[in-house]
């Protein structure tokens, strides 16, 4: 179990933040500098912004921080300390045939 909910959140919510400011918002903001009318509007992009700061980034962090007070799952069964043995595979199911 971790011990650093802070760090992970806080890393798994600005990843994907700036990866869609990257790839979205700020071609979109050249485009809007060359009055294309294809471009999305400056108020949209914001109220976007606005809305991934106001309710997905918090949660993220709301969902870290519950995730890790949780215990961590047990497994259902008990797993038999002797392997068993795989039988060898038909010619027609080898991945290559498959």
């Amino acid at each position: 179990k971790g011990s650093d909910w802070e760090e992970g959140s806080s890393s798994d919510g600005h990843s994907l933040s700036l990866h869609l400011l990257w790839h979205g918002l700020l071609p979109q903001l050249l485009h809007l500098g060359r009055t294309l009318v294809w471009s999305v509007p400056f108020t949209t992009m914001l109220a976007l912004l606005c809305m991934w700061f106001g309710i997905s980034f918090p949660l993220v962090f709301g969902g870290s921080y519950f995730g890790f007070q949780k215990q961590p799952y047990e497994h259902p069964v008990r797993t038999n300390q002797i392997p068993r043995q795989i039988p060898e595979q038909v010619w027609y199911l080898h991945p290559v045939f498959a």
